[in-house]
């Protein structure tokens, strides 16, 4: 038999095993900036406490067959019966709205150990433990929330409890069954190296407060599956229910400053941002600002300060979209793609910027002839106004018309660089994205999402396990030991 001793009372364990399953009702936000999501929990879970190893009274309608046994009595709604209640839960083969099998419940009944079990059709009342309390506390919030055996880590604030109950389930093995409603907001450290293509984990533990040498966290699959049900959009993320069905649930046990290890399981809900606002509303923007900046080139070079004024008000525009997308994404030491994006824009901006000023530099310095020079515009032509033998052979002009020449044919030369490698590019990328589904092939597998994250899990553990109130000292005993290292980081 295994104990965990909460305040004055125990959980008493008599097979060392806690059987657990968790759903993913809902996500309710996502914040990108704080790094954190509020969802929705349902907790399920099943142990054996060998003090309800006890027979209960049973209330059964007047028309149940029940009633003709001889231990049964009157009541005011039909008959009491006592004996040894047990639920058993049957998968069938039909499928629910989620897709997963529909499950019935049947209700059974002996008057001892020996005899056989007789299905109950229906009863209205059974008798339970007055106080649950003082068979300790597997999951409870109010005063009981320090003393739980089960801990959920990555909490950002205390977990609101919407809803709890338990039932005695078998009365002759002392089973019980508890479900919990939890309203939790966690905290993730998210992988932007991609944005607006990047995939997430929402990850959180659920841990035992206890060493594994004294109880064991397990799953429930034999009575429940634990899954996500969240609806299948949650502001700019979709949920991948192929990959949360697969790879939803994971063992991780941890190990503590006392070299004791604990219980732990990994839940990992898998999400992919939908990038098509942010293509609209920035990519497809940016495109056009960068392209309606290459009409700079159209303008006389001469005309220094047109040209400048029109590429400061480019750059500005560009400048004050950064500032607004700062504020929608967290603070990271890396540069997302959109960052690189936006770099690259800025470098293209600044070219016939620092072209001109190079030009006109270059024009400074270079002693000017009496002769008249002829008025040129740039425009596409000017290889043709300004051929390399018009440069070379001066009897054709001063040498300020040559230099003007060459002016021009620099200046034609990188406008069509520009405008090519920005055209290409952009209609590189959008081929590639027509080849692949939900822009597939711009994101990280997800191994390499799950490998990323897990790893940034665990160092962030190791500096939050400590945290305000839910840090302790290791036991001497295997009884409780921290509920700073089962919590991780709760």
């Amino acid at each position: 038999m295994n104990s965990h001793e909460v305040g004055t009372n125990q959980v008493l364990v008599s097979d060392g095993a806690i059987h657990f399953a968790v759903n993913v009702a809902q996500i309710i936000n996502i914040d990108d900036v704080s790094e954190t999501y509020t969802a929705e929990l349902d907790l399920y879970f099943r142990w054996k406490d060998p003090r309800l190893k006890t027979k209960s009274k049973i209330v059964v309608p007047a028309w149940s067959r029940l009633c003709a046994l001889p231990q049964a009595s009157k009541h005011v709604a039909g008959c009491v019966i006592q004996g040894f209640f047990k639920e058993e839960e049957l998968r069938l083969h039909e499928l629910d709205e989620q897709g997963e099998q529909k499950v019935a419940i049947k209700y059974w009944l002996r008057a001892d150990e020996e005899s056989e079990w007789i299905e109950i059709d229906n009863f209205l009342l059974k008798e339970e433990p007055d106080d649950w309390m003082q068979f300790g506390s597997i999951f409870e919030g109010g005063d009981n929330k320090f003393d739980n055996v089960v801990q959920i880590g990555q909490l950002v604030d205390e977990p609101k409890i919407l809803q709890t109950h338990r039932r005695l389930t078998n009365g002759e093995t002392g089973e019980i069954s508890q479900f919990t409603k939890v309203l939790a907001q966690l905290k993730e450290n998210m992988e932007l190296g991609r944005f607006p293509f990047d995939r997430q984990l929402l990850q959180f533990y659920i841990s035992l407060a206890v060493p594994i040498s004294t109880m064991r966290l397990l799953p429930a699959s034999e009575w429940r599956t634990s899954r996500c049900k969240s609806k299948m959009t949650v502001g700019d993320f979709v949920v991948v229910q192929k990959q949360n069905r697969d790879h939803f649930l994971s063992e991780n046990a941890f190990t503590g400053r006392g070299g004791k290890v604990y219980s732990t399981w990994k839940v990992k809900v898998h999400l992919e941002r939908d990038p098509k606002k942010h293509i609209i509303n920035v990519v497809v923007l940016l495109y056009v600002l960068v392209s309606a900046s290459f009409t700079v080139f159209l303008i006389d070079i001469d005309a220094v300060n047109d040209r400048l004024s029109n590429t400061i008000t480019f750059i500005l525009a560009i400048l004050a979209l950064k500032w607004i997308l700062a504020d929608q994404l967290p603070k990271k030491t890396y540069q997302t793609w959109i960052d690189k994006y936006l770099i690259i824009s800025y470098f293209l901006l600044s070219l016939p910027a620092l072209e001109l000023l190079w030009l006109e530099h270059l024009r400074f310095f270079t002693p000017s002839s009496t002769q008249e020079s002829r008025p040129v515009t740039a425009s596409w032509m000017s290889f043709a106004v300004c051929s390399e033998d018009s440069i070379e052979n001066e009897t054709s002009g001063s040498k300020e018309d040559s230099l003007r020449c060459l002016r021009l044919v620099v200046d034609g030369a990188l406008k069509i660089v520009l405008i090519s490698i920005w055209n290409a590019a952009h209609a590189y990328l959008l081929v590639r994205s027509c080849f692949c589904s939900d822009f597939t092939c711009m994101r990280h597998s997800w191994d390499h999402v799950r490998a990323r994250q897990s790893k940034d899990l665990e160092g962030q553990t190791e500096q939050r396990k400590c945290m305000r109130r839910y840090c302790y000292e290791d036991s001497s005993s295997d009884g409780i030991d921290t509920h700073s290292d089962s919590a991780l980081n709760s």
